[in-house]
Formats: C-alpha cells, sequence, structure tokens
C-alpha cells in the first residue's frame, strides 16, 4: 500500500513539472500576441481614429499676402459612439512652442462635427505650417460602447493636423476685383471657379467681393470686373466710385446678358450697364437685344460660337484659331461710327443678327454680318474697357476646353491686370538659407533666373528622362525647374525661368505655373556646360547642389541601382535611374551592371541632389559612366588609393571625420546582417531555450520519484 502511495505522489508531482515545462515553452507566443492585440484595440479605441480633423483657408484667402488677416477653418467629427467632453484645439506654428490660439469646446457628441474658425495673419512671405492639435476625455458613462471595450475612465484622446499656407509679397502681385450680385439672394461664386484658378496661377490677388462696392476694396486694383448680377443693382454712389477708379488708371471688364429677361423682370443689363459706361466715359455700349443665329448655332439658335478673330490685334496673338469663342445668350453691341480708340476683337458670323426679343423697340438694329462678340476700348486716360454682350469668363463657358474662352481670359487677366515686373536674380540667391533652418529665404516668392539646360526635357531628349523637370545652371549654381513637360528644351540652351522657389526633399526648385508663358527659350544655339570635377569628398557637399559634376574614383559597392565610389577622400553615393538611357548607343536596361564592378575606377558625370540619407549624384545620362579602369591601370599601380584612415593628399574640411564618412556603407551592411535574423531563427531560439527548461523540470521530476522508490525500499528493509 505504501509503494502505490508514493509512486502516485511521485507521478502526480512529474506531471505538475511537464506542465510547468510546457507552459514556459509556450507561454511567451501567447504573451507577446496578447500585448500585440492590447495595443491594437487600444489604438482603435482610444487614439486618432475616434477623431477626423479637416483644415482649411476659406476661399476668399487663396492667395495670401504679408500682413493680411486670412480666417482658418477647422472641421472636427466624432467618428465614435462615445461622446468627448473637455475639448482643446490648440494652434502651432512651427517658429512658437506655445499655442498661437487656443479653442475650447465643452463636448462633441457621438457622431457630431464641429466647425470652430481662427484669424491670423502672417507678416513675412513665405510658407508656414500651422499645426491643429485637438485633444479631449472620453468616460464609462458617455459611451454608448460596450462597458468592456472602455477599461478606464477619463481616458484622455489626441488627433493632430496641419495646414500648408503660402504667404506673397504684395509688390509680387496684381490685385482683381470681381465685384459680385449682393442683396438680391444672386450669387455668382459658382460661376467663378475657373475664373478664380486663372487668377491665382497667374500671380495676381483675387478679390471677390459681396458687399457694396468701396474705395478700400479696390484700393490698388489693376483690374475690375462687373458681373452681370452686379450691374443689374449698382447704386449710383457705386458708378461714382467706379468712374473714380477709372479716372485714376483703373481697367475694367463688363459684360451683360441678352434682353430675354426684361419682359418679366426688372433685369435690364444693357440699360444699366450702359449708365456705367456713360459714366465712365466709353463709347461703346450694350444693346438691348438678343444676338441669334438660325444658320449656324449649337442647337439653339441664341447658343452660339464664334471663330472671326482679329488675328492682327496684339491681345489674340497665337490664338488657337480653330477653337470657338462661346457666346450663349448674349446681346450685342453698338459700335460708335468714330471708332479710333476702338479695337474689335471678336465678330459672328455673316448669318448673326441681333434681334428684340422684349418687343420693346429699345434696341439698336445690328444685321447680318455685324454681331460684335467682343471689344476693347481705350479711353483718353489709357485705360483699357473690355466689353462683352454675354459673360465669357463664366464657368460653362470657361470650363470647356473645346471653346477658346479659357485661353482668351487668360490673355486678358494677362494683358489688364500685368504682374509687376520681377528683377533678373542669380541662381545661387535663390538657394539662400542665411539661418541654416531648411527653410530657403525667398520660399514662395516669384523670381525669374536665367541659365544654361544642363538636363534637357523629356519632351526633347530620350535618354534624360527626368519627369516634368530640367535643370538650368548659370555662373553661380544649378537648380532644379519643375513644371516642364509638353516644351522641348535641349541640353546647353539659354532659357529664362520665372517661377515661384520651391523645396522638394531639400532641394532647392523653381516651379512654373504654366510652362508656355513662364519657360522661355532665349537662346536655341547649343552652348554645353562642362560638368566641373571634384574629388567624391568634394562632390557631395551642399555647395554644389543642382550643378553639373564629375568625379572619378573607385567602386567599393553596388547595391541595386546605386554605385559607391571612393578616391580617399571621402565616400561618393551614385544612384541611375532605371529609365535612363545611353545617349550614344542603345544600352539594354541594366546592361551598365555588366560592364562594372567593385574595384574598378570610373568617371561619372551627374546632377548633385540631396537624398533621404545625404546628398548623391543622379546620373543623366548613361553614356557618362565611363570605366577607366584599363587607361589608368599604370597610375594606379605606382599609386595606390589610400587605405582607408589614411589621411588623403586632398584639400578636404579637417572638421570632417573621413573614417567615418568611409565606413558608413560597411557599418550600414553590419548593422543590416545584424538586424536581418529571421523570424523563424528567433522562434527556433526561443523553443530551443524553453525545450532546455523542460528537461531541467524533469530531472527534477525523476530525482523526486527515485528518492521516494529509496525511501520505500529503506523502510520495508528495516
Amino acid at each position: 500500500m505504501g509503494l502505490f502511495k508514493i509512486v502516485g505522489n511521485a507521478c502526480i508531482c512529474m506531471l505538475i513539472v511537464f506542465l510547468l515545462a510546457i507552459s514556459q515553452v509556450i507561454s511567451p507566443c501567447i504573451t507577446v500576441r496578447a500585448e500585440e492585440n492590447s495595443r491594437e484595440l487600444e489604438f482603435s479605441t482610444y487614439n486618432e481614429k475616434i477623431i477626423d480633423i479637416k483644415n482649411n483657408v476659406l476661399e476668399d484667402s487663396d492667395l495670401i499676402v504679408e500682413n493680411e488677416e486670412i480666417k482658418i477653418e477647422t472641421v472636427i467629427h466624432n467618428t465614435k459612439l462615445v461622446e468627448i467632453n473637455r475639448v482643446k484645439i490648440e494652434y502651432f506654428t512651427k517658429s512658437k512652442l506655445k499655442p498661437i490660439k487656443v479653442v475650447n469646446v465643452d463636448k462633441i457628441l457621438a457622431g457630431e462635427s464641429i466647425n470652430t474658425y481662427i484669424d491670423y495673419y502672417f507678416n513675412k512671405a513665405g510658407r508656414y505650417i500651422i499645426e491643429v492639435k485637438v485633444s479631449g476625455y472620453i468616460t464609462k458613462n458617455s459611451s454608448k460602447l460596450d462597458n468592456n471595450t472602455i477599461k478606464e475612465d477619463n481616458i484622455k484622446i489626441e488627433s493632430n493636423s496641419s495646414v500648408d499656407i503660402k504667404v506673397s509679397k504684395m509688390k509680387e502681385l496684381s490685385k482683381v476685383v470681381v465685384q459680385q450680385g449682393y442683396n438680391n439672394g444672386v450669387k455668382s461664386d459658382d460661376n467663378l471657379k475657373t475664373l478664380k484658378n486663372i487668377v491665382k496661377e497667374n500671380g495676381m490677388k483675387l478679390v471677390l467681393n459681396e458687399n457694396v462696392l468701396s474705395n478700400q476694396v479696390l484700393s490698388e486694383a489693376k483690374l475690375l470686373i462687373l458681373t452681370q448680377e452686379y450691374i443689374n443693382i449698382a447704386s449710383q454712389v457705386e458708378i461714382n466710385l467706379i468712374t473714380k477708379y477709372i479716372s485714376g488708371g483703373g481697367n475694367l471688364i463688363i459684360t451683360s446678358s441678352s434682353d430675354i429677361y426684361d419682359e418679366n423682370s426688372n433685369c435690364e443689363y444693357a440699360k444699366k450697364g450702359n449708365r456705367i459706361l456713360e459714366a465712365i466715359g466709353a463709347k461703346i455700349r450694350l444693346n438691348d437685344d438678343q444676338a441669334i443665329d438660325n444658320d449656324i448655332n449649337d442647337g439653339e439658335n441664341y447658343n452660339l460660337s464664334f471663330n472671326k478673330y482679329n488675328i492682327e490685334s496684339e491681345l489674340l496673338v497665337g490664338i488657337d484659331v480653330d477653337k470657338k469663342f462661346k457666346f450663349f445668350n448674349g446681346s450685342t453691341l453698338i459700335i460708335p461710327s468714330s471708332s479710333d480708340n476702338i479695337e474689335v476683337l471678336i465678330e459672328g458670323h455673316e448669318s448673326t443678327y441681333g434681334h428684340y426679343y422684349d418687343k420693346q423697340n429699345d434696341n439698336v438694329s445690328v444685321n447680318k454680318g455685324e454681331v460684335v462678340g467682343l471689344a476693347i476700348e481705350t479711353l483718353d486716360n489709357n485705360s483699357k474697357i473690355v466689353i462683352s454682350g454675354t459673360n465669357f469668363y463664366y464657368e460653362d463657358e470657361i470650363s470647356d476646353s473645346n471653346f477658346s474662352n479659357y485661353e482668351i481670359t487668360n490673355m486678358l487677366l494677362r494683358y489688364l491686370a500685368p504682374v509687376p515686373k520681377i528683377e533678373l536674380s542669380s541662381i545661387l540667391s535663390v538657394k539662400i538659407d542665411k539661418n541654416s533652418d531648411n527653410i530657403l529665404d525667398k520660399l514662395g516668392e516669384k523670381v525669374i533666373v536665367e541659365g544654361y539646360v544642363t538636363v534637357a526635357s523629356k519632351a526633347e531628349s530620350n535618354s534624360n528622362l527626368f519627369n516634368n523637370v530640367i535643370y538650368v545652371q548659370d555662373d553661380t549654381s544649378g537648380i532644379e525647374v519643375y513644371g516642364v513637360i509638353e516644351s522641348k528644351v535641349k541640353l546647353g540652351q539659354k532659357v529664362r525661368v520665372t517661377g515661384r522657389v520651391s523645396s522638394k526633399f531639400g532641394n532647392a526648385q523653381i516651379k512654373l505655373q504654366d510652362e508656355n508663358y513662364d519657360l522661355q527659350i532665349i537662346d536655341e544655339r547649343i552652348n554645353l556646360i562642362l560638368p566641373i570635377e571634384f574629388s567624391t569628398f568634394d562632390s557631395m557637399q551642399e555647395k554644389n547642389e543642382g550643378m553639373l559634376v564629375k568625379t572619378i574614383g573607385k567602386v567599393t559597392s553596388i547595391v541595386e541601382n546605386i554605385i559607391y565610389i571612393n578616391d580617399g577622400s571621402g565616400e561618393a553615393v551614385v544612384y541611375i535611374d532605371n529609365f535612363i538611357e545611353n545617349s550614344i548607343k542603345c544600352d539594354l536596361e541594366y546592361e551598365w551592371k555588366s560592364k562594372i564592378k567593385v574595384g574598378d575606377v570610373i568617371s561619372i558625370v551627374g546632377i548633385v541632389v540631396e537624398g533621404t540619407d545625404g546628398y548623391l549624384l543622379l546620373v543623366r545620362d548613361l553614356a557618362e559612366i565611363v570605366n577607366i579602369s584599363d587607361e589608368i591601370q599604370e597610375d594606379i599601380e605606382n599609386e595606390e588609393i589610400p587605405e582607408l584612415g589614411e589621411k588623403p593628399e586632398v584639400d578636404v574640411n579637417p572638421e570632417v571625420d573621413i573614417n567615418r564618412e568611409e565606413n558608413i556603407h560597411s557599418e550600414l551592411n553590419k548593422e543590416k546582417e545584424h538586424n536581418n535574423i529571421s523570424n523563424e531563427e528567433i522562434e527556433e531560439n526561443t523553443l530551443s531555450q524553453n525545450i532546455d527548461k523542460y528537461y531541467f523540470f524533469f530531472t527534477i521530476a525523476l530525482i523526486i520519484v527515485s528518492g521516494n522508490i529509496f525511501t520505500l525500499f529503506k523502510s520495508e528493509r528495516y
């Protein structure tokens, strides 16, 4: 009986020990997964997914100038079934640790959205980022979720967002005022979306005025546009202000509509528009009729489009004559017999004529072939008045690329509201960052530079396939020009570039708005820029960013499309895009890899750019990667490249740790190898360690059983 008792106890002990050992083997996996699931649940329940934030600058501030007060709107949406209490919205700028504005909200109900607004201004041109931080608290009692989901009470949640704002100098811009209708429930804002984009792209400051016209609104404006909704309600006081504005040299666009609405409403566009034209001293008048064409139209006899352009006018130079000018439900113009200062820009067809729709006999007869769709009159003080019987710049007319309205509107804006002339800048001055804060001093400013092309456009070159960019270099430096898509620009041609200073991945660039206007070839002759030769170390310096350089070194490593070379002064990194080709002969893709190996000495020409991990040489042409090992074999035998760590016989910055630069790549490889242990290996090692624990506990169990058996035999014997 004692034997069975002892053996039974020993077996139970062994079972317990065995279970403990097994738990040690499998428990690490269970623990890790539980922690991961817990973290995932916490993120989805308590953090950013609860709050959705959207920020925007209100539409009337599309182009912001220095010291202009703007309104920033923040829309906060509570996406979960939980109430958020004690909500705080904080606004920060990059340069300030304390918030520039704080808004407190008592609570945001589950599924609710709220809007908050702040007013702010910037006293200097440039690019600014406003960071928005939203925080609040949720409680168990305020949640519609299962009580098991929220484990704690008063949990703080946070979410962040930002808005990017560009501020311009007023002296660089041209102010355009669009006077809209007011106090009659009619607004034309939806009809001006594309017009606003054109104004913005031309570097103009657009003011959409929905209130009574004032001197403040007209101050510094070069162009005033009066919509048809406005001319129907303009007061005499406002007409006096317009007269004063025009007498001071301002320009005007005024448009009307047909008399189709005159019979049953108070819309007398021609009559009321002519009050303004008469007050400012113009001779052209709007006719109280409707232009129709029963032979040539777009479905209805008042839905017209004209292509009879005055191609001799400087305003229409380069107009696409294959496109027609859309003229929908418009009136004709009355051109006086004495028209020395009047230029007709667009006329109707030979079958187009004026028809009095309202039958009030208050129109002037316009016969077939005499209809004028668009004209410009120059007043005695040189102010320009553009007049049309239709709203040619409204959305339905201007947004259709099959018509010329967009192009004509763009031409008129550039002519009537020219942007102030900008002085020519050197490329180096564009890239200045005096305080070394990685923000260019001229960021956001409009500049003009001239230089020679060092990377041709994609439309011109089969080998230099840099997407949408060219590189330009003058006597001071080089820079990327972004926005070159269709222009055919060759290597060595001299160009004039007009655009805004921008930055991408730390590289300075000039961003074009419209390459047709902002990129000019001023010398079509080919004057190729020769690359400046540097040591491998010096080629990687910031001062060479955007420049065409050449360097020679020994290949130390090749990793995919990256070649590392060294002449003993320090490592240079060379990047070869998959789409770059050979301008001399057609290489197969990746053929350069078969011609270059570690240990070869090569010559490289390319553009210096800043990458995510430092500077590198961007190859523009595979023909400019030359293996010169055979040519300099004799020199290599007589004069070895210095070993790593030796002081190179070149002029380098003594503060630079050359050994560190030399060993960057090898250290990265070691780190990569160290971190490249697979998950299977980790699990195998963990399992092996825990099996060792299992054997340890099993051995203890055997010792216990042996001890019990020994005690049994001893008691039986004695």
